[in-house]
Order: C-alpha cells, then structure tokens, then sequence
C-alpha cells in the first residue's frame, strides 16, 4: 500500500458517498487493512482531504499542455481545471475543505505565475489575474456542479441547456420574474463555451509590460 492508493480510494469515498462518509474506519474497511496502517501514508483527516484533493489536480495534469501563446495556455489550463473539479463529483466539497495547499497545487500555482512573469507582467498584476481567473473557474464550476447532480446521466450539452433553461423557465413567474426572463441568459452561464468566452475577457482586460 502507498500513499497513493489510500488516496485513491479516499477519492472514490468521496465521489460516490460523500466526503462526511469519508472516515478512517470506512477507508480501511475498502482496503482491507486496519485504520491504523492508513496513518503510515496521511498524518490525520485533514492531510487527508488535502492529499485528495491534491489528486485530483495530479490526474487532470492542468498546466500539461504547450500553447505557445500566454491567453491559450491559460485558457487551456483553467478548463481542464474545471473538468477536473466536475468529473470528480467531491472535489468541489474537497476545495470548502482545503486548509493547506498541497505539491501538486503549489506547482499548479508556480507554473501559472511563472507564465506570466515570462509574458512580461509585474508581480502584482499577475496576481491580480491569477486571482480572478481561479474565482471565475470555482464559480463556474460549483454553478454546474449544481445541475450535474440533478441530472448526472444528461451527457449530451444541449440537453443539458435545455434543461437548466427549463429549471429557471418552470420557476413561479410573480415570485422569480427577473430569474424566469432572464432564463436563457443564465442557462448560457453553465456552457463551456461561455466560461472559455469569460476566461479570453478576463485575459484580455490584462496587458502585459511591453505587450
């Protein structure tokens, strides 16, 4: 056993029953050992749900990709990080519980911030960036988290569309009349085409020194 697969199974834990299922007894209990023998691999429950967490942003390999160009390369980077907190149904929970920034999330950052400093911003713009892109991509995620648990099975994105516009369209017109008019604008909040359209305007507002 390494820490890796008590990780993993913590993470399947988490997915399919909850991360309040996620005790060491029902974690040795799935790896047929003695909670004892997890403390070999994870300090106590918190290095736990941060070692978990940590995972998942090593599975989804981010910041894995070679766009040349600075806009690209964050674009691709914050849609697989949202992909990644959706397709892992606990992760968003795993991030509310997030005390300590994990290996894999510091190199996430350390890389992020690194491509910018090589596209010419200064420190304090860079962090400014960085600050509202991951805000907009947790947003973003925890909106369709939302609807993904309502309908897990719905794979196809235009059904998904028409379904989230049914959700706000269906809604007691006196009581919601903002929310019902507004229907199709807010089922267009949860496409990836439109968080891809946010992240390109929330780079664009950014210029970097001598760009």
């Amino acid at each position: 056993m390494s820490r890796d697969i008590v990780l993993a199974q913590a993470l399947g834990i988490v997915n399919r029953e909850g991360v309040e299922c996620l005790t060491f007894r029902r974690l040795a209990d799935a790896l047929g050992v003695t909670p004892m023998a997890i403390y070999r691999h994870v300090e106590n429950k918190t290095d736990l749900l941060n070692g978990t967490l940590d995972l998942v942003m090593r599975q989804a390999r981010v910041v894995d990709h070679d766009e040349p160009d600075w806009p690209d390369w964050m674009c691709e980077t914050f849609v697989r990080m949202r992909n990644a907190l959706l397709e892992q149904r606990g992760a968003l929970v795993l991030v509310l519980r997030w005390t300590t920034l994990g290996p894999q999330a510091l190199a996430v950052i350390e890389e992020i911030l690194g491509r910018f400093a090589a596209a010419g911003f200064t420190r304090t713009a860079a962090t400014e960036l960085f600050s509202r892109l991951i805000i907009h991509t947790l947003g973003s995620a925890a909106l369709f988290a939302a609807i993904l648990g309502q309908a897990p099975e719905l794979a196809d994105e235009d059904e998904r569309l028409r379904r989230v516009r049914a959700m706000f369209e269906l809604l007691p017109g006196p009581e919601f009349p903002h929310v019902t008019s507004h229907a199709s604008e807010l089922a267009n909040m949860y496409q990836e085409e439109q968080f891809v359209t946010e992240i390109r305007r929330i780079t664009g507002t950014f210029t970097p020194l001598g760009g």
